[in-house]
């Protein structure tokens, strides 16, 4: 719950640059209840919920990139 109030207080104090494109989706129901829920949870739209959670999402995958790839850059040596 704390970490919802902390995230929730980020999101309404960042402002987000650049544009922005309306993108038509085709979500099942059951996944949209969800988003709907998380969305509530935070006090946001279900817009700005969908684009939390593919951000969240593109950010995780990238993360585990990076770690699939941390034991061959400790076993480079280090330049002197």
């Amino acid at each position: 719950m704390k970490f919802e109030v902390i995230f929730l207080e980020t999101i309404k104090k960042r402002k987000v640059k650049g544009n922005y494109t309306k993108v038509g989706l085709n979500i099942g129901d059951d996944l949209l209840a969800k988003i709907d829920s998380y969305a509530d949870s935070l006090s946001i739209n279900r817009s700005s919920a969908i684009c939390v959670l593919v951000s969240q999402s593109l950010e995780y995958k990238d993360m585990l990139i990076a770690m699939n790839n941390l034991p061959e850059l400790m076993e480079k040596p280090k330049d002197k």
